[in-house]
Formats: C-alpha cells, sequence, structure tokens
C-alpha cells in the first residue's frame, strides 16, 4: 500500500478535473492521482461520510481523505488501493429509489468495502470483508457470505437497487435490510474497537449453525396458555353441539358461561424473542451487550399424537409427529436499545415506538391435502407444486415483503397446509406425473414433508420465510389449519403468543385426541394486546367460530361460541387504549368479520358466527344464539383476516361507525376461483370494474341484492368494495382470481391514517388505497 495522501496536491489534482468540494484530508505523499466513483447502497445514503481506510481499522480517522455522498448516494474517491469505509450518521438520509422518497437515519452505520472492490459500500460488502479480516480471500468471504444468506454470490457486491431480476432483488434488499440490523446493534455496542466488535457479530464463526432460525413476535405477558372463558353447558334442551334445525337454534337458547378472568380476558402484549435449535440448550440472546440465556419455551419432543384423518382417512387412530428441535424464548426488557441472537440483530419495538410501515400477509402454506385431492381432475382439494416458487409463491412473496424493510409483520394465520399424502389418485391436469398423486409427490422430494411435525412447519413456514423472519417483529394470529385437531402442536411449540402450554409439565403436551381434550389441547385463546405509540394492535383468535349457519368443524366447537368472542371483545373494549381518540386499534383475527365469497346461487358472507358475537342478542341485553352483545373498542380503524383466499377491502358509511374490513389470504395457498357467484347458475362470476361503489344494497354486476350481513348489522351495508382482479370476469364458467401477493401499510405522516398497498410475488401494484379514520377508497 502506497503512503498517504496529501491534502493539498490532492485538492489541487481533483480542482483540474472539478472535483474538490467536500473533500478533507491530511498527510504527505506524491501528487499524480486519478479518481473512482462509487454509491453507498441500502436504499441509496445521502451524505454519507466516505473515506480512504488507509489503516484498515474500520474508522474514518482524522487523517485520512474523506468526501460526503450525493442525494443519490454517488460519492467520488481519489484511486488508492486501500479500503473504503462509508461513516452514515444520524445527520444522513436514506432515499427509496422505488418511491422516491428519503427518511431520516435513526441508528449510526459503517459500512465497508474491501481494496480493488469500491465501487459500492453496502451492508453486504460490510459482511465480506468482515471475514476477510479473519484471514479470507475475497472470493472465499463472498462465497461464504453468500451461501450463508442464501443469495446469488455473482450479485452480492453490487447495487442491488439496480437488478432486474425480481426474486433475486428481494432478496438482496432483505438480506441487506437485515444486515443493517445488526451493524448498527454492532456499532452502539463495539466501543473502540469497531474492527473487532464486526468481526464477532457479522462473520460466519459468530452463527451456530444448530441455532436453525431467529425472530421476534408479539406474546402475552401472562401465564395461563388457555381461553378463560368456557362454555360449559346450555340452558335448554337443545345441545351446544347439535345441528340446528333449519339452520339455527331457537333465538331464546342461553348458555351456562365459565369465565374465570373477573371480566378482562386479555393479556397484555410484549415483544419476545424466538428462537429454534438442534442443540440441546438454549443459545444466548445479547441484549445491549450483556449475554444473556435464552429459555426453554418448548422441548424437543418426538412421537406425537396427530391426526391422521388426510393421510390415512382415519381420525380415530392417531399417526406420529416429530418435533426434534428446542424452542426458545426471551421477554425483551421494554427499554433495550439492541438485542442479537447468533449473529442477527433484532430489530425492536416499545410502547414508544411509532409504526410507519407494516406488512401484512396471510394463508402463506402449499396446499397437500388427502387422500380425496383431485379425482379424476376434478373435485377434492387442489394439490400445489410446492417445489415451484410460481406456483407456491410464499418464499418470492416473503423475500419481496421484507426487502420494504417493514416495521412490524402481521400475520392473518393458516400457515400449516401439507396434511396427508393423497392415494390413489389421477395426476391433476397440467401436472406431470405417473398418474398418480402419490408419485408426483415422490418425484418432487415432498413426501417426507407430509406430517404435522417439525418437517412441514420448516417447510412450509420457516425456509421460505427467509430474511422476512427477522426483518421485523411478527403479530400472529392463529388460522383455522393450526387447531387442535390438524396442527396445533406445531403451532403452541413455535408461534403461538401465549406460553406453552407443558411449560410446567411435560403431561400438558399439545396434542391430538380423537375425543378432544382441552386440558392439553385447546381450540380457543385469549386476546393479546399491545399498544406501540398510537397503534393498539389486537390478536384475537376467532379460528373456531363457524363460518355458516351449522356445526363447527372444529373440535369442542358450540352454538354459544360467539359468546365468547363477545366477552373477549367487551373485555378490549374497555381498555384504556381502545377509548383514546388519539390512538386507533387493529384486530388481527384468521375468520373476517366482513368479507364475501362465492355460494350456492349468490355471493354469501361466510362470517356467521363472529357477526353474532356483535350483534344485539334483542333479549333485554341477554346472550342468545342471535347475538353476542359484543362491542368493538371504539377507536378500532381495521379489522385483519384471511381464511378466504383473496384480497378484499370493505368500508361501511361513517354513521354506521364500522371500521374498514381488509381481507389479505393471498400469500401462498391456492386462490379462490372467484369472489362473486352468478346469481342464477351459481358459477363464478364477477366484473370488469371492481371499484363500482356498492348503493342501496346491490352489487352493481350481479343486478341482485348484496347477501347481508347477519341480525342487527344488516342495517349497515358497505358503501365501498374493492377485491382482487379477476381474470376472464364476463365468463362464468372461467374466472378466476389471479394474483398472490401482500399489502404494504405506510403510514400517512403526522396522522393515524394509512396508504395500504397490495403487491403481487414480483413487487408489482395490483391495488392501492387510502385509509382516513374508518373509511377506505381504493383506486379500484
Amino acid at each position: 500500500m502506497q503512503g498517504s495522501w496529501q491534502v493539498k496536491s490532492l485538492v489541487a489534482a481533483l480542482a483540474t478535473i472539478g472535483i474538490g468540494s467536500g473533500l478533507t484530508g491530511c498527510g504527505g505523499g506524491g501528487s499524480d492521482v486519478g479518481t473512482s466513483t462509487g454509491v453507498v447502497v441500502g436504499s441509496y445514503f445521502q451524505n454519507a461520510k466516505v473515506c480512504l481506510d488507509e489503516n484498515n481499522n474500520a474508522v474514518c480517522d482524522a487523517n485520512e481523505f474523506s468526501t460526503r455522498s450525493d442525494a443519490q448516494g454517488r460519492f467520488t474517491l481519489p484511486v488508492a488501493n486501500v479500503p473504503v469505509v462509508a461513516e452514515i450518521g444520524t445527520d444522513a438520509t436514506r432515499l427509496d429509489p422505488d418511491t422516491g422518497t428519503a427518511s431520516a437515519v435513526t441508528d449510526k452505520l459503517v459500512f465497508r468495502a474491501p481494496a480493488g472492490n469500491t465501487a459500492v459500500l453496502s451492508a453486504l460488502t460490510t459482511l465480506v470483508v468482515a471475514e476477510m479480516d479473519g484471514g479470507a480471500s475475497l472470493a472465499d468471504a463472498r462465497s461464504t457470505v453468500a451461501g450463508r444468506l442464501g443469495v446469488d454470490g455473482a450479485k452480492l457486491m453490487g447495487d442491488y437497487n439496480t437488478e432486474t431480476d425480481s426474486l433475486t432483488r428481494s432478496q438482496l434488499l432483505a438480506q441487506g435490510n437485515n444486515a443493517i440490523q445488526t451493524i448498527a446493534a454492532t456499532v452502539k455496542t463495539a466501543g473502540s474497537d469497531l474492527k473487532g466488535g464486526m468481526g464477532k457479530t457479522l462473520t460466519a464463526k459468530a452463527v451456530d449453525s444448530k441455532v436453525l432460525y431467529v425472530w421476534t413476535q408479539v406474546g402475552a405477558d401472562d401465564t395461563t396458555p388457555f381461553s378463560k372463558v368456557s362454555i360449559t353447558g346450555s340452558s335448554s334442551a337443545v345441545a351446544l353441539n347439535a345441528d340446528p334445525v333449519k339452520g339455527k337454534v331457537a333465538d331464546a337458547t342461553t348458555y351456562t358461561v365459565s369465565d374465570s378472568s373477573n371480566g378482562s380476558p386479555v393479556s397484555a402484549g410484549a415483544l419476545y424473542a424466538r428462537a429454534i435449535t438442534t442443540a440441546a440448550t438454549c443459545p444466548s440472546i445479547t441484549v445491549d451487550g450483556v449475554a444473556q440465556p435464552m429459555a426453554v419455551r418448548a422441548p424437543a419432543i418426538t412421537q406425537v399424537d396427530s391426526n391422521g384423518q388426510y393421510s390415512t382417512g382415519s381420525k380415530s387412530v392417531p399417526v406420529k409427529a416429530d418435533f426434534a428441535v428446542l424452542t426458545c424464548e426471551f421477554r425483551i426488557p421494554d427499554t433495550a436499545r439492541s438485542a442479537i441472537v447468533n449473529g442477527q440483530a433484532l430489530k425492536l419495538l416499545n410502547s414508544s415506538t411509532a409504526l410507519n410501515r407494516i406488512v401484512v400477509i396471510g394463508d402463506t402454506g402449499c396446499r397437500i391435502k388427502g387422500p380425496t385431492a383431485y379425482t379424476n381432475g376434478a373435485g377434492g382439494d387442489p394439490l400445489q407444486d410446492c417445489t415451484d416458487d410460481r406456483a407456491w409463491p410464499y418464499k418470492r412473496i416473503a423475500a419481496a415483503a421484507a426487502s420494504f424493510n417493514p416495521d412490524l409483520v402481521i400475520h392473518n394465520g393458516d400457515i400449516h397446509y401439507r396434511e396427508g399424502t393423497p392415494v390413489g389418485v389421477e395426476t391433476p391436469a397440467g401436472v406431470a406425473g405417473t398418474g398418480k398423486n402419490e408419485d408426483f409427490l415422490q418425484q418432487k422430494g415432498l413426501t417426507p414433508t407430509i406430517t404435522y411435525g417439525w418437517a412441514a412447519w420448516e417447510a412450509d413456514f420457516f425456509k421460505p420465510t427467509g430474511a422476512l423472519l427477522s426483518a421485523a417483529p411478527w403479530a400472529i394470529t392463529r388460522g383455522n389449519h393450526e387447531s387442535c385437531f390438524r396442527a396445533a402442536t406445531g403451532w403452541f411449540h413455535f408461534l403461538d403468543p401465549r406460553p406453552f402450554p407443558a411449560a410446567t409439565s411435560a403431561a400438558k403436551e399439545p396434542k391430538y385426541s380423537p375425543t378432544y381434550d382441552p386440558s392439553t389441547c385447546s381450540d380457543y385463546i385469549d386476546p393479546v394486546a399491545i399498544t406501540l405509540k398510537d397503534l393498539q394492535i389486537v390478536l384475537l383468535d376467532n379460528s373456531g367460530l363457524q363460518d355458516d349457519p351449522g356445526v363447527g368443524k372444529n373440535q369442542g366447537w358450540t352454538h354459544g361460541d360467539h359468546i365468547r368472542t363477545a366477552r373477549q371483545l367487551n373485555a378490549l373494549a374497555n381498555l384504556s387504549a381502545s377509548k383514546d381518540p388519539t390512538k386507533v386499534t387493529w384486530i388481527v383475527t384468521h375468520k373476517p368479520l366482513f368479507a364475501y365469497t362465492g355460494g350456492t346461487g349468490a355471493a354469501t358472507p361466510r362470517t356467521w358466527q363472529y357477526q353474532k358475537a356483535i350483534a344485539a342478542s334483542g333479549v333485554n341485553g341477554v346472550e342468545t344464539y342471535a347475538g353476542g352483545n359484543g362491542s368493538l373498542p371504539a377507536n378500532t380503524q381495521m379489522l385483519h383476516a384471511g381464511h378466504i383466499h383473496g384480497w378484499q377491502m370493505i368500508s361501511h358509511p361513517a354513521a354506521s361507525n364500522l371500521p374498514t374490513s381488509f381481507l389479505i389470504g393471498v400469500s401462498g395457498d391456492t386462490l379462490e376461483a372467484g369472489f362473486m357467484f352468478d346469481s342464477a347458475t351459481g358459477a363464478p362470476f364477477a366484473p370488469a370494474n371492481f371499484g363500482t361503489a356498492i348503493t342501496s344494497g346491490v352489487w352493481p354486476w350481479l343486478g341482485a341484492k348484496a347477501a347481508l350481513w347477519f341480525g342487527s348489522l344488516a342495517q349497515s351495508l358497505p358503501d365501498a368494495f374493492s377485491t382482487s382482479p379477476i381474470v376472464n370476469a364476463n365468463d362464468p364458467a372461467k374466472a378466476r382470481i389471479t394474483d398472490f401477493g401482500f399489502v404494504v401499510f405506510d403510514r400517512i405522516p403526522g396522522t393515524t391514517n394509512w396508504t395500504s398497498t397490495f403487491y403481487d410475488m414480483d413487487r408489482k401494484k395490483i391495488r392501492a388505497c387510502t385509509t382516513v379514520g374508518k373509511r377506505t377508497r381504493c383506486d379500484g
């Protein structure tokens, strides 16, 4: 390496080619110099201090030549065969090239690039330099980082904002965002030896390969795993789980309700770090520079009873499922400034955090459901090719969602879909195989993942989620696919927000029972509410409620389950955050309160028992079959749900005081054939102009009265509606939804109002909406 640079000669030389402002430095040396340009990436950073790191200490020292990046992150330096450093302080701004918007940098960052490869400084090039500090060559360091992140090594050192392949760009953006979190945490805690600190946190040596996954999620500060509200009996002769006569039970039917919560079945939410490991002990978590042990949430266990209905055709004889991994947990203090597990910094939030960007996904799993799937190519359940990232696009969707660098990820439930090997049925049309679905699954290598055990959970969720898992904290609600006669064991091990049921006794391991044992596995858990500055997020488990009049499918279902939900909602409505007019509440459920889907002969709501929870009973305020007298929190702005595999927005008139309902169930599993059905034939049908307002309770494109909401809600019909695009909209035999995707909610600055954009798997905009107060309007 050549000696130091002399500032006077350097400035003079640069001035001859029109470069000079913002350059500083001192020292001795020659005067013959050329220049090179580069860019600070991730998105683009303006006003970053960029310097020649002559002593390779990861710091821009006072005697080292430096300049500042411009509005597009570009910089110019003299040519020198030395590493380059970018110090990105809180006086810098971050430009999003997709939107053209700039935001302030809130945590100091330091990026590095190796000598001879200084055209791009990014979080990813910083990881490469950290490996080189340990003695690796550039080629080996790049290979190590690319393998660890699961990205293309050839694209690792470039400007990924300009990448043309949508999946590659999304993956690089997402991993870059995650690396930025770890770099920010390292800068906070490394002290005077930043280079040494990076070696401890940014390299492969800092990563224990036995720790498979790390994330944060909203959890409950509570000791009770299952709901405190139990529906225990009937005061009439009608059994709680009897088939209703002609679709209903007498309105006067009431129920005995056991409520051990003193009227408040709601838990306060907090942020929890979780990890999954194959080791015998949990990893440590470093909070504000101090290492602390994580606790065991759920032990590794094998041969757990699970339902054999979809794999053997019998639900009376359980099949075994294995969970040979340890799940670990740590409650993160509200005052924490940084947290790192296994080399991954975790994005934190607390009661003073203002969320500005939220990603929402739902119904993400790959559908393999048998043994009735595709009987001669018709009927049964569709079979997805889980190895094709367009046939089952959750991997693409997760990467694209992570690339938006959200503050929070909401999942509306239904995660596990690999339920059974279809036996002896024909291959669906268009799928190569040897004539049997079971042969197709074996050829694709999918058979080992068809279980209720860990292999399916990893394949369906953890592995394809990729960088999104650590990109931001998660707020996850339970879907009906995670019920006790399906994938509840994995749900309680890994993702349930409440304490693990068997935390104090192995005998309480949540497992399938043909006769349903609610003491070990319950289909009902109580809500968790967390307030993040002016936004209250509520996780409400309504996965056990029935869609339509009739007997529910979940084990333990009763006609009185809407009363449990009503009591939960009333308890939520009484929270101080729910009454605060300066705050808004979002309620996250799996099943929607307001949504339309196809039915026999007409569009139908499929929201029967949930709507009954907030419907008036009509019997002097007494809880009845007809209504639970529940109330939504007064400041409820939005309802988020999935269950129906599409996207919808439903907004009601201001006089109704009802919140906007967003249906977001488009993130992986097979899409609906079409939301609207022809009123005469029952065939799928939809118009080309989806933005048409609903007036007088009439769907303009059907010329028939809209399906009404239930009970007392029937007086409040929507006045605005938008749905996923449906191709072949004028052909009832071919109409179908085509767009998988996710939704990004962005706060309108200085307000509690939001814009929301529905993107497809390639980050292409499908719909855009604006919510002001409780009312929403969309562009189509």
